[in-house]
């Protein structure tokens, strides 16, 4: 996974992108942030997300008139109005709903969270500590997060730059299509982009949420390790 961001607070961008082993990308993703003073929070505009197919889908984050948290939801293209996956959760972890509106090989929940060391995709909601080993075999994909913000001459943080970030997934996923894959490949790299310039490492942000401990996948890796 290769991350580029520039700036940040109301003029930050940034451009992901997931190329596999042999060089071939699986998907790319494009947004900035926003921050109105009235939601007291950052946001992100919304984000294309371009599978390696062509097909394009839009996440938005909108506050709902029944609550004052931001909903985030995904759907495909400008077209369709009713979202495919609907994100419950924090800013930490999340949980992943597909609506009736959606039927391809995605589980119909996924859920997302960081520990500090590795983002996770678990098939179902992320399980705890005392659950954790018992469902390794629910393990999708996961990002290691190995970073650290690159500095300016004079020392301070650089507020741009790009990285490189290893990720896996289960064998599971080489079977499902560009699209299905590109919307697994967006789910599990949440925590990255949809936080605006709060997302993680985005605005340097390194969270230690020690839901559970590092653990390989139950079953074989991927070969599909990707870099630059």
């Amino acid at each position: 996974m290769v991350m580029h961001w520039i700036g940040d607070g109301d003029n930050a961008t940034l451009t992901l992108t997931i190329v596999g082993a042999k060089g071939s990308k699986v998907m790319s993703l494009s947004g900035g942030t926003a921050s109105p003073s009235t939601f007291k929070m950052t946001r992100p505009m919304p984000t294309q997300i371009q599978s390696a197919s062509g097909a394009t889908f839009l996440s938005t984050k909108q506050l709902t008139t029944r609550s004052s948290k931001p909903v985030r939801t995904i759907r495909q293209s400008e077209r369709h109005t009713l979202p495919m996956y609907v994100r419950k959760g924090n800013d930490e972890s999340s949980a992943w709903d597909s609506t009736v509106d959606y039927s391809g090989e995605l589980p119909n929940t996924v859920g997302v969270t960081s520990d500090g060391n590795r983002v996770r995709m678990w098939r179902g909601a992320v399980p705890d500590a005392s659950t954790a080993e018992s469902r390794k075999a629910d393990l999708l994909a996961f990002v290691d997060l190995d970073w650290s913000r690159p500095k300016n001459a004079d020392g301070s943080e650089s507020m741009s730059g790009v990285h490189v970030y290893r990720v896996l997934w289960a064998p599971t996923a080489d079977e499902w299509s560009n699209d299905d894959r590109c919307l697994f490949m967006a789910l599990l790299t949440d925590l990255f982009w949809s936080n605006g310039d709060m997302s993680l490492h985005f605005g340097g942000i390194v969270w230690d949420t020690n839901l559970h401990p590092v653990t390989p996948l139950h079953t074989a890796p991927s070969k599909r390790v990707f870099a630059a």
